[in-house]
C-alpha cells in the first residue's frame, strides 16, 4: 500500500491478497474504490506486456505551457556541457526569485516522480533559489527545453525480467568551484 495524504494505492503480484487488504482498509476508513489505477500524484501508470510504464507527460505539458516553453527548441542535455554557475553577490530581484522558485519547484517534482535524468541539473540550479542571477533562470528554462524533447520518456518497471533496478550515475564533486 502506498499512501499520500488521501491518495491510496494498493498493488502487488497477488490480486486476491490485494483485494482482501483493500476490503479491510475500506471497512476501516471512508473511501471509494476507483478501480485500476491510471494516475497517481500526477503520474500516469500504464501496464503493457507485464511491464509498468510511469510518466508525467500531462503534468510536464502543463509546466511547459505555464512557463511559455511549449514551442521551445529542444535541448540535447539538461544543462549545457561545461556550464559552471556563478554565485550572485548582489541582492536578487524578488519577482525574478519568485518565478525562478516556481520553475525549480516544478522541476523538482518531475525529478522526484519520473525524470531522474535531470536530478543533477535541477539540484545544482536549486542552490541559487534564494539569490540568483538572470542566467540561473535561463538555465532552469534550459532544463525545460530538455524536458520538452524528452516528454514521452517513461520509467519502465520490467517485473518479468527479474533484473531489479538498473541505474547509472556520473558525478564530479571536485568540479563544483562554489560548494566543493
Amino acid at each position: 500500500m502506498i499512501a499520500y495524504v488521501d491518495d491510496i494505492l494498493f498493488m502487488g503480484p497477488n490480486k486476491s491478497l490485494i483485494i482482501s487488504k483493500k476490503t479491510l482498509f475500506m471497512k476501516q476508513w471512508e473511501c471509494r474504490d476507483l478501480g485500476d489505477c491510471k494516475e497517481f500524484l500526477q503520474m500516469r501508470l500504464q501496464w503493457k506486456n507485464g511491464k509498468i510504464y510511469l510518466d508525467q507527460t500531462a503534468y510536464l505539458q502543463k509546466v511547459l505551457q505555464h512557463f511559455g516553453m511549449t514551442s521551445a527548441c529542444f535541448a540535447a542535455t539538461p544543462l549545457p556541457a561545461g556550464f559552471k554557475p556563478l554565485d550572485n553577490t548582489d541582492p536578487a530581484d524578488s519577482t525574478l526569485r519568485l518565478n525562478y522558485q516556481s520553475v525549480i519547484g516544478s522541476l523538482l517534482y518531475i525529478t522526484l516522480g519520473t525524470q531522474p535524468d535531470i536530478a543533477y541539473a535541477v539540484t545544482k540550479m536549486s542552490q541559487f533559489a534564494a539569490n540568483l542571477l538572470r542566467e540561473h533562470l535561463d538555465k532552469a528554462l534550459y532544463i525545460c527545453r530538455y524536458l520538452a524533447g524528452t516528454a514521452d520518456y517513461a520509467l519502465v518497471f520490467d517485473g518479468p525480467s527479474n533484473k531489479g533496478l538498473i541505474a547509472y550515475t556520473d558525478f564530479d564533486w571536485a568540479a563544483d568551484s562554489i560548494k566543493r
